[in-house]
């Protein structure tokens, strides 16, 4: 294994990590119906925490690791926010990836 899968592997693991005591377990929501075969690897989700859910996504595209995390929903001052809707989700980590992919696919080029 290269060090950018064992970095990916490491980083999944922390990330996607819950004490299931406190938390739900990671899973994909069925308003996420984001896929690729631009990283050699990814891993995507979300879980509740109390109120609070986060969603992630990390994902290796050759030597690169790619991490973004966000709270869906959070608590304020004892109200609950919706942050933002699975679907948007789903568009932000889209266009990461196609961000990340050409960028990659550009510096291939002489």
């Amino acid at each position: 294994m290269d060090d950018a899968s064992r970095d990916f592997e490491r980083m999944a693991d922390r990330t996607f990590s819950v004490n299931e005591e406190f938390g739900t377990p990671w899973s994909v929501p069925s308003g996420v119906s984001f896929e690729s075969t631009s990283p050699e690897r990814y891993r995507l989700g979300c879980h509740l925490h109390g109120s609070n859910e986060t969603c992630a996504y990390i994902a290796q595209y050759e030597e690169l690791i790619v991490i973004f995390s966000i709270r869906r929903s959070a608590t304020f001052d004892g109200e609950l926010a919706r942050l933002l809707t699975y679907g948007e989700f789903n568009d932000i980590i889209t266009d990461i990836d196609a961000v990340v992919s050409s960028k990659l696919d550009s510096s291939l080029i002489p």
